[in-house]
């Protein structure tokens, strides 16, 4: 996600709430499994959230199904309804 990261932050309002979250999953001192969240706005680069409110919803949705050899399934998969021609 690391290159388009600008395109998901810009496409934000189309995903669940806590879509983009960063999870990790760590085992605590007692052995036990949990997994922490880092809402969107807490970890993603400020240079990154800029460049995001520079695009527009239909360029961010064009440049993501440009770079995506399925866009059709992946956008299917993302919730996002068909891809722009």
């Amino acid at each position: 996600m690391k290159e388009n990261q600008n395109l998901f932050v810009a496409l934000r309002d189309a995903f669940p709430t806590d879509a983009l979250d960063r999870v990790a999953d760590v085992h605590e001192a007692s052995g036990r499994h949990a997994s922490h969240r880092v809402p969107l706005d807490a970890w993603v680069p400020v240079h990154v959230a800029a460049s995001a409110r520079a695009l527009d919803e239909r360029a961010a949705r064009a440049a993501l199904a440009g770079g995506v050899p399925d866009a059709a399934a992946l956008f299917a998969d993302l919730g996002l309804g068909e891809p722009p021609p």
